[in-house]
């Protein structure tokens, strides 16, 4: 606490001050601390999160098109999912996904923020069917948005995918596996409430992998 209260200066150790004064309890404390912590950055997880599974939930899709074209062909009738086919095995396929995560706490009483979660972008790919098999490659790019509820806070985010799909298919039976890995550049603008005015602004890069199989008879 010294040595925060040295690099202060004056107005803002007054202000640290007039709020440190207000708290009458330990819950206060911690809602005050969990606030004011210089980072901040938990959902930022979640996001990543969110956005791979974005991308993962559109090769399934494309997946389950390619499952729906062997049911028109057998005289069933199907539902175009939105896939802009560009011929020779070539499609594309925009995103748009707006979310929202309520306030929650864990099992040990951590406190995760809301937000607002807006991701947009755009994703092509390639794939071949023969016989029971379908092999594919996509790759995605685009933005995200993510605002705090009930805060300043902000943090764009720009996404890059590469995955790989793939479906078996016989009689009743299907297999779907996917895998993919990203890029996310995060552009992240932070305020410590009540003692810093100043936006703290961070710039860093996240990296996943994540892989989803499926399988099951119809």
């Amino acid at each position: 606490m010294k040595a925060i209260v040295k690099n202060l200066d004056t107005s803002l150790a007054s202000n640290a001050f007039k709020v440190l004064v207000t708290v009458s309890g330990t819950e206060e404390l911690k809602k005050l601390a969990e606030q004011s912590r210089s980072n901040n950055a938990d959902n930022i997880f979640q996001v990543s999160t969110e956005i791979g599974g974005v991308f993962t939930e559109q090769l399934t899709h494309r997946l389950g098109r390619h499952k729906k074209a062997s049911l028109q062909a057998a005289g069933d009738e199907i539902y175009d999912q939105g896939f802009w086919v560009l011929g020779s095995g070539f499609w594309v396929q925009g995103m748009h996904v707006n979310g929202k995560q309520k306030e929650r706490h864990n099992s040990d009483g951590a406190r995760f923020f809301g937000y607002d979660l807006s991701i947009d972008g755009v994703v092509l790919g390639f794939d071949r069917t023969q016989d029971e098999w379908t092999l594919g490659i996509a790759g995605g790019w685009g933005t995200a948005v993510v605002d705090l509820e009930s805060d300043a806070d902000h943090e764009a985010i720009d996404h890059y995918q590469l995955g790989v799909y793939s479906q078996w298919s016989k009689n009743n039976w299907d297999a779907q596996l996917t895998f993919n890995t990203g890029m996310h550049a995060v552009n992240k603008t932070r305020y410590v409430d009540n003692f810093v005015s100043t936006p703290l602004k961070a710039k860093f890069d996240r990296y996943y992998l994540s892989m989803q199989l499926l399988a099951g008879e119809e």
